[in-house]
C-alpha cells in the first residue's frame, strides 16, 4: 500500500500491518521502495502504530537494507534501532487519539548513484517470542 503524502519531501511512504497485533519474531517485514531520483540525499525512517495495551515502555528493531541497480547490488547495512514509547512515568509519547498511538524514528541518511529499488526488512528483537499491541510498521523515505 502507496500511502500519498503531503509533504512534498516523502518519496515513499508506507504501512506493514502485523496480523492481529501479534507480532511473532520470525515475523518480518518487506519493503520494496523505487528510488527513481539520486540526486538528493534521503533520511531512512521507521514509524510504529500501537496500542495503549502494548506492554513496554520501548520496542528494539532490527533494520536491514540493500539497494539494487540494473547492474548490480550495494553492500548490505543492518541497524538496530531503540525506540522509546512511552517516558519514565509511563505516559506515551508520538501522536494519536483514543487507543493508537503512532511514532517514528529516524534509522539514517542515504544516498544513491543512480535509480533502482531499496530493499528493507524489519523485524523485532524484544525477549518476548510473540510481541502483542503493535498494529503496523512503516517505513518512509524523505528527501533531505
Amino acid at each position: 500500500m502507496l500511502l500519498p503524502s503531503c509533504e512534498k519531501s516523502t518519496a515513499y511512504h508506507s504501512f506493514r500491518r502485523v496480523p492481529e497485533q501479534n507480532w511473532t519474531q520470525a515475523d518480518t517485514l518487506s519493503f520494496d521502495i523505487p528510488v527513481r531520483d539520486s540526486l538528493p540525499a534521503y533520511l531512512l525512517s521507521l514509524e510504529v502504530r500501537h496500542a495503549v495495551r502494548y506492554p513496554y515502555r520501548d520496542l528494539y528493531l532490527a533494520v536491514e537494507w540493500y539497494f539494487r541497480t540494473a547492474s548490480g547490488v550495494s553492500t548490505r547495512r543492518h541497524r538496530v534501532v531503540r525506540y522509546l514509547l512511552a517516558d519514565e512515568r509511563g505516559r506515551w509519547l508520538g501522536t494519536g487519539w483514543g487507543s493508537l498511538r503512532v511514532s517514528g524514528v529516524p534509522v539514517g541518511k542515504l544516498r544513491f548513484l543512480r535509480s533502482g529499488t531499496l530493499h528493507c526488512r524489519v523485524y523485532h528483537l524484544m525477549k518476548t517470542p510473540r510481541l502483542q499491541g503493535i498494529d503496523d510498521v512503516g517505513v518512509r523515505l524523505s528527501r533531505l
